[in-house]
Formats: structure tokens, sequence, C-alpha cells
């Protein structure tokens, strides 16, 4: 009996500090500054290029939230503590929190600052909230091995749900590439972190004098590993704390302000340009129709996967963010921008950087209290041509798989060998056109080739064909390589001259399959070579080859 009425107590006691902690952490709703059907659009443009899972998540941006805790400054200010992304560029934000006596929600909460920097926010924590007190952060220095704990409301289904997980320190100080400082260090640890857990803190478990458990803060959740199991990222509880007692504003005008975040963005973009991805707006991001955002989507792969890895992820809008900021890489050549000078027109700030190739033009915009890009233009310096971003202005284009309609004409020599007793080795040229959608395939083509005469051979001396044959090909592109099996048939004609028996022709039946490696000088050229295997049935007689091949193939975009 004893031993039950014990259990029960701790039970009890378990349950109450539970609550207790429950009580200062909460779920964070931004105030959205994207319309509905500019999720639904963007939505649609990620489903036609092929990024199922990550448009079906753009779609519940609507139902997107993170997790937030009460903490206390130096001078017994109170705010709720979260991640920087969790906010986004909002700068009010609706609290829920779940309290002994049911759910409260704080609406119109002002984002007071963030530092995108240390991924970290600080929200005004309202007048009337019931609960006195603040989690407190560890004196404890963190180790590996100990065991820490995480809480927060990530979702389940449709719905965010209370949690608490468990799991222990797998590296205490590790360097992350996405600090701007490589000298700054996060906390890697297992514990649970799924989507909507971000910005909850990172606990440790304390016993008193009198046995009585509580929990305090070492740190902030803030990324989830992408490809690996059970890794997860902290930012360790020092910054936090530096930044939660230290921060002194900045005074300065407006101009000031948008020529220092404009310098910011360059020194950024220069340097990781992961971490230049926050002055990109969501009114960028979600401004594009799907024929435009196609062609971004295709034309970044040439520079750079960074994009598609992150759209690929948990958090697609990394991935929007990275993509017109490849754009400008693209005219730097990878090498730093420079701030030039900058004017206002209209209420907006353009500024514009030196490039590589010639000229960036960047406009800033205020979106919810913060200045972020808007719109991004190239000029070249001897064209004087000016690119939006939203055009199809890149140096190389990117195949993939290539789900757009196409044209292109080609040219090729190529070297027949005879698997079977009726025909000569043969040199050929090709040239043609072929139009292909998805992975269907019209291919047209005039060729000539060339054999030897010699009387025990069927088929010898110089001979035309003219065809037309249906396919299946699967375009893949690497970087500016280009690979592609194909598999084909078709009906042509082949016309026999300059021998000594005169003029013959017949109708010929083709069959051919292999495999295309290709490299892209420019954007519409593709040199490339080619291993066929091409079957011919002329007037019932079958002639295998072996064809190796290499050409020219001309592109025109629609």
């Amino acid at each position: 009996m004893k031993k039950v009425f014990l259990c029960l107590c701790l039970l009890f006691s378990w349950m109450l500090n539970a609550q207790t902690l429950k009580n200062y952490i909460c779920t964070i709703k931004p105030k959205d500054s994207v319309s509905k059907e500019m999720i639904e659009q963007t939505s649609k443009n990620l489903e036609s290029t092929g990024f199922y899972t990550s448009s079906k998540l753009i779609k519940e941006r609507e139902k997107n939230s993170g997790t937030g805790f009460v903490v206390t400054d130096k001078t017994g200010s109170r705010y709720v503590m979260t991640s920087s992304a969790v906010v986004s560029n909002a700068d009010m934000v609706s609290m829920a929190f779940d309290f002994e006596s049911g759910k409260v929600i704080f609406d119109n909460c002002k984002v007071v600052r963030k530092n995108d920097s240390l991924k970290v926010a600080l929200i005004e924590l309202p007048n009337n909230f019931p609960i006195k007190g603040s989690l407190s952060f560890s004196s404890k220095e963190i180790e590996d091995a100990d065991e820490v704990f995480t809480a927060g409301y990530p979702f389940l289904g449709d719905s965010v749900v209370w949690q608490i997980g468990q799991g222990n320190v797998t590296n205490a100080k590790t360097i992350s590439r996405l600090f701007d400082n490589d000298k700054l260090y996060v906390i890697q640890h297992s514990s649970q972190v799924n989507r909507g857990g971000q910005g909850g803190p990172l606990l440790s478990k304390v016993e008193d004098s009198k046995k009585k458990t509580s929990y305090q803060v070492l740190g902030m959740n803030v990324w989830k590993a992408i490809y690996r199991e059970n890794t997860n990222y902290s930012v360790p509880k020092e910054y936090l704390l530096d930044y939660l007692n230290n921060y002194k504003p900045i005074e300065e005008d407006e101009v000031q302000v948008v020529e220092r975040v404009a310098r910011a963005f360059a020194d950024s973009i220069s340097s990781n340009f992961v971490s230049a991805s926050e002055f990109v707006s969501d009114k960028l991001i979600y401004s594009y129709n799907e024929e435009d955002f196609r062609s971004l989507i295709q034309n970044a792969g040439r520079i750079t996967s960074m994009p598609a890895k992150y759209i690929r992820s948990q958090n697609p809008e990394m991935g929007l963010r990275l993509l017109p900021l490849v754009y400008i890489l693209a005219y730097s050549d990878f090498d730093s921008i420079a701030y030039k000078q900058m004017v206002v027109e209209d209420g907006q700030y353009k500024v514009e950087y030196e490039v590589s190739k010639g000229s960036c033009f960047v406009t800033f915009e205020k979106e919810f209290g913060r200045f972020q890009i808007t719109a991004v233009a190239v000029q070249e310096g001897k064209k004087k041509q000016t690119k939006s971003v939203s055009k199809k202005a890149f140096e190389y284009h990117n195949e993939g798989f290539n789900f757009r309609p196409e044209t292109m004409g080609f040219v090729d020599f190529g070297v027949g060998i005879p698997l079977n007793q009726w025909y000569l080795v043969d040199y050929n040229l090709t040239a043609g056109l072929e139009f292909s959608y998805l992975f269907a395939d019209l291919h047209t083509s005039i060729g000539r080739s060339y054999a030897d005469e010699d009387e025990n051979y069927i088929y010898y001396g110089k001979c035309t064909e003219i065809i037309m044959s249906l396919g299946v090909r699967v375009p893949m592109g690497v970087n500016r390589v280009f690979i592609e099996p194909y598999l084909g048939g078709g009906l042509g004609a082949e016309l026999i001259y300059g021998t000594s028996k005169g003029l013959d022709w017949g109708i010929l039946f083709n069959g051919k399959g292999g495999i295309v490696v290709g490299y892209d000088v420019k954007p519409f050229l593709n040199v490339y070579g080619a291993v066929e295997f091409n079957a011919k049935l002329v007037d019932a007689t079958f002639g295998p080859f072996i064809e190796i091949k290499t050409g020219l193939k001309f592109r025109r975009r629609k």
C-alpha cells in the first residue's frame, strides 16, 4: 500500500511539474503578409516542377506555427523567446497558452526585436498574462551525453499537441555553418524536435533539496537535420542570455537603416549566401507565376543544388528565398558584390551593386517593420540590357528531368559498325529536328551515309535516309552535363546512289536505343557524344548496327 501511495505521489508531482512547465510554453502563429491566392499559386508552381511534398507544406502555411517560452531579463521585464524563423517577417503574432484552467489566446502581440544571425526573437508578453514568473536559465555547464528534454507544440496531423521529448547531448559544442559567425557553436542533441516545435526550449531536469523536480533552459531548438535521424540543434543559453540582457538599440534614420541593411546583404551573400536568405521578402518569393518559377528553379540548378535541397526539406521557404540569390551569384561569377549607390523612388529604395558582369539592382521595401528585398534585376556590362529575376536570364540553363516542351535542332557525325554480314562499316552525317515534351520524343532527320563499294555486300555506296520516329527519353542534368537514355522507332525512306548498279531505293523501318552524354557550352548549344544500337529493315533485309556519334544540339526555348 505504501508503494502504491508513493507511486501516486510521484505521478502527481510529475504532472504538477509538467503543468508548471506548460504554463510558460506556447504556440506562436505569425500574422501573414501573403494572400491565400499567392500561397495556392506557389504550391502549384512547386507541384508542376516535381516538388510534391513541398507543395503540400506550402499549402499548410496558413496553419504554420512554432513554439515559444516565457523568459525574464535582468531588469525584470518578461518576454516570450522563440526562433526568428517562427516569427518570419511578421511584426505581430498570436500566442496560445494551454493553462490548467483552459486555453488562452493572446492576439496582436508585438515582435519586440529579433536577430536572424543568432536565430532568436523576443515577443512582448501581454500585461494581462495570468501566471507569474518564467522559465529560468540553467547555470550548469553542458557536456556530451547529458540527459536533455525538449518541450513544445509540434504538429500531429493538422493539429498541434503538447509534447515533452527526451534524449541526450550528442555534441555539446559543434560549429554550425548556418551561423554568420563561424566561431559560434550550437548544441547537437537527440531529443525530439518536430515541425511546430522549432523555437521551443532545450531543458535540463533538476532536483532541489526536497526532491522536487523542475526544468531549466539550456538552449533554444532551431534546426532539425534533414538527412540524419535524431539530430537536432539548439542555440546555447549563453547567446540567448547575452541577447536578452545586453541588447542596445541603434538610433538611425530610415535612409541609414536601409544603407546598413544593403551593405550587410552584400557582405552576407559574398561570404555565405544561405545566410543572406533572411534579406528576401515573402512578397518576392510568393510573386512568381508558373512559367517564371519553372525557369528560375531549372536555371538555379546549373549554379548550385542548395535551393532544391532546401525546398525538398521541411523548410521549403528557405529554398524559395535562395532562388533570387542564385540569380545574383550567376552574374557575379561567385565573386563578391560591392555596394555602389542607392536612390529613393516612391518609397522604394533601389540599390545598385557592382558585379563582374555589370550591375545588379536590388529593391528594398519595408515589410512588417523590416527592410527586405522585393525585386532583383541585372544589367549586363556590354549589352546594357536590364533583366528581371523573374525572366529567363541565367547564363546556363538546367535540364533536370525536363518537364518543359522544347525544340532542338541537331547535326552529328557517326560511324556504324555492322553486326551481320549484309552491311559494311559506314560513315554518316545527319541533321534534323527533335520535338520533345516530358518523356515523349518526335524525331525527324535526314542523313547521308557512305561505305566502300563491294559486290559481296547487299547495301553499299552512298545512301541518303529520311526518317521520322517516335520514342521515349529520360533527360537528366548534372551541373552542365546532360545525360539522356532513349529508345525509339520509326519509318522512313532510303535512297542508294553513286554505285555501278545505279539508283536504288527502299522503305526503311528503324529501331534504336542508346545513351547521349553532353555538355552545355551555352544555353542554346550542347556538345554531345552517343553510343546507339540501331536496327534497320530495308526490303526484308535486317541490318543491326552499333553506332558511335558525336555532334551538336541547338535548343530554342519556348
